[in-house]
């Protein structure tokens, strides 16, 4: 299983590329929307885990990017950020109802190592 991991914070890129590496997944990072364009237009993922906030731009445009384009529409994509669980509700159910919104859901940044690969084989 390729994955795209598109995420501007250094330590966090590498901690989810090792984690997820350890467990057999072939991983790529990104750290902007337009690096992560580049990468998308090569090579097919997956899945992509998506932060909200990069430094070029906001996560939901490229998701919305992503879902409108019919080479990758197809791709799950896990947003994760730090945020709360309110937070997480609202932007759930903002865009649950939209068009781009398909296989696409939320994760908070700070994971359980040992649950979160074996979440990730779900997708699989």
């Amino acid at each position: 299983m390729k994955i795209l991991v598109i995420e501007d914070e250094p330590d966090i890129r590498r901690n989810l590329e090792y984690n997820l590496s350890r467990e057999g997944f072939s991983i790529s990072t990104a750290a902007s929307i337009s690096e992560a364009n580049t990468m998308l237009a090569s090579t097919d993922y997956n899945l992509i885990l998506l932060d909200l906030m990069l430094p070029d731009g906001s996560g939901l445009d490229l998701c919305k990017s992503i879902k409108s384009n019919s080479d990758t529409e197809s791709i799950p994509i896990i947003f994760e950020k730090r945020i709360s669980k309110n937070i997480l509700r609202i932007l759930s159910s903002a865009i649950s109802g939209s068009s781009f919104a398909r296989g696409s859901s939320f994760l908070k940044k700070k994971l359980n190592k040992k649950i979160f690969p074996k979440n990730i084989n779900i997708i699989d």
